[in-house]
């Protein structure tokens, strides 16, 4: 693989809070940590649009407490189809992530596939953030279909404005991370211009979440709170800090 950086993981820490102090606690414990990037889950503080109005100030204050870190931020606005809290419509939707572009330059911003082909209906001429910026997110919570069938869709989310294709899936056992796994592989030597970030949900799947080498995830979450985890089978972001660097300081020799 031409692309060093996908031989091992940029780290990611999840941070969410429903209120702003519990969001500056989750983003102090994930400052402590060896890490590149970290997610802000502002669906955690905004479930509908009306509480998007309502939450102003809050999100203002989260914003002062992310100027304060070095490493890259990523927006997402997960909905409740997709594993997450947000109720709102597509609009809706495109609408809070683009007031949120407006008042904070992050690094990234996940756009959920079902929403962007939501958005051919034209609620925007243009979506938030850059092509380099975007990734384009599915979550299936049932299970992780036949290679075929998750290569079709990896291909149709390769041919948006999207540097970054994700995809997230419940594995039953370790055959399913296995050919997860293997799409892995097939994808970056299919479309070597995107980034693949993937996972095999739950326990089955936590092998996926630590992998190094051409098939690894270019992106891997860990959470700052274990009691609540953004996602099944999301390691503790301690230990996945300390097990990919460990295989980075190997690698680096």
């Amino acid at each position: 693989m031409e692309n060093n950086e996908c031989i091992i993981p940029k780290i990611c820490g999840a941070v969410g809070g429903r209120t702003a102090e519990v969001f500056r606690n989750q983003f102090m414990e994930a400052e402590k940590h060896r890490i590149e990037i970290i997610e802000w889950r502002l669906d955690a503080m905004v479930d509908t649009y009306e509480a998007f109005q309502r939450e102003k100030e809050s999100i203002k204050a989260c914003i002062e407490t992310l100027r304060e870190t070095q490493k890259q931020v990523m927006l997402t606005l997960r909905s409740v189809k997709e594993g997450g809290f947000f109720k709102g419509n597509s609009k809706e939707y495109f609408e809070i992530l683009m007031e949120m572009d407006g008042n904070f330059d992050f690094g990234m911003i996940d756009i959920e596939y079902a929403r962007w082909i939501d958005n051919a209906a034209g609620y925007l001429e243009k979506l938030p953030g850059s092509g380099g910026k975007r990734i384009v997110s599915h979550h299936d919570f049932e299970r992780v279909p036949e290679s075929s069938e998750i290569l079709a869709l990896f291909g149709k989310m390769a041919g948006l404005d999207a540097t970054f294709v994700k995809g997230a899936f419940m594995a039953k056992n370790f055959s399913d991370t296995l050919r997860l796994m293997e799409v892995a592989l097939d994808f970056n030597s299919e479309y070597p211009e995107r980034k693949l970030i993937y996972m095999a949900m739950g326990e089955a799947g936590m092998t996926s979440r630590i992998l190094t080498g051409e098939a690894a995830s270019a992106i891997t979450y860990g959470s700052v709170d274990t009691k609540a985890p953004t996602a099944p089978g999301q390691l503790d972001l301690g230990i996945l800090a300390e097990i990919l660097n460990l295989q980075r300081r190997a690698i680096q020799g």
